[in-house]
């Protein structure tokens, strides 16, 4: 029986999504919380109400919006009380792209999150 080939998502991202996962994601767990930040991309959110969300340790989220906002990828108006998605810049289109994909194609995602993982 022949196998059937299934593109990897590198057929679908763009060379700058592929850069953003293999350059700026270091977890799929980060990825979780830039997707959450993407679902409500206009809204503030606490790190408190997002560790409740993906019911991660504040401390860990904490840690991780401080990383994202300096990679240009979250932003916080108020000196780190609340975060949301940075929507202009390059990381923009790259977290847009992904999110579009990643309901399809998930697994193929965390794959090349690991992928580009320090071994």
């Amino acid at each position: 029986m022949a196998r059937t080939s299934h593109p990897m998502p590198s057929d679908h991202l763009s060379a700058h999504a592929r850069r953003f996962l293999a350059q700026d994601v270091t977890s799929v767990m980060q990825l979780e919380l830039i997707l959450v930040l993407h679902r409500d991309a206009a809204q503030s959110r606490t790190p408190e109400a997002l560790a409740g969300e993906l019911r991660a340790p504040v401390e860990w989220i904490v840690e991780e919006l401080a990383t994202l906002a300096a990679a240009g990828v979250a932003r916080s108006d108020d000196g780190g009380e609340t975060y949301r998605l940075e929507q202009a810049g390059a990381a923009a289109v790259g977290v847009d792209e992904i999110a579009a994909l990643y309901p399809a194609r998930r697994t193929s995602i965390i794959n090349l999150i690991f992928a580009s993982a320090p071994r």
